[in-house]
């Protein structure tokens, strides 16, 4: 169903409304409208409230999840990936062959500057298609090969035993 300029009136009309009752105030400089549609082309340019216009974007970042205005997640799991690469830069000069630590430190290091930026809001975006996820595997394999120091060919699920780690689909 397309919407109008009258739908969308009412709908502005509601939050004008709503503002007065409840007393809130809402920022023109730190709103922004996302119009979450599959559509090509849709009629809705701007949101008024209280003749303040706000900006259209394409995409929104909030809590750190990007939403667009498809709903897929492409855009955070692109976002992510190179959030990623840089941490498993980190990881690699920690586990320099220089540096003989220990296996279950690096498994921790591992938990806490890899695992823990994909399990924010895994469960919000665990969804997304496998094609997806499998960029954010990808990087989690890598790390996992860094710190065990493993050949190409060994079994992610081997090297995920022998450090006790999970896998994502069991995080998600």
């Amino acid at each position: 169903k397309k919407p109008t300029r009258s739908s969308n009136f009412i709908k502005q009309n509601f939050f004008n409304k709503w503002c007065k009752i409840s007393g809130a105030s809402i920022s023109q400089e730190k709103s922004k409208h996302l119009h979450i549609c599959r559509k090509n082309r849709c009629s809705i340019d701007q949101f008024q409230i209280n003749s303040a216009a706000f900006t259209n974007v394409k995409e929104l970042k909030v809590l750190g999840l990007i939403f667009n205005k498809t709903c897929n997640w492409n855009s955070h799991i692109a976002f992510l990936a190179g959030d990623l690469s840089k941490r498993i830069n980190i990881l690699k000069s920690i586990c320099g062959l220089s540096s003989e630590s220990h296996i279950n430190s690096l498994a921790n290091v591992l938990k806490s500057i890899i695992l823990s930026k994909i399990d924010y809001a895994l469960i919000i975006y665990g969804k997304a298609s496998k094609t997806q996820l499998s960029i954010i595997k990808k990087y989690y394999h890598h790390a996992l090969r860094i710190i065990s120091q493993a050949f190409r060919t060994t079994s992610i699920m081997n090297m995920l035993t022998e450090l006790g780690l999970p896998t994502i689909e069991l995080n998600n």
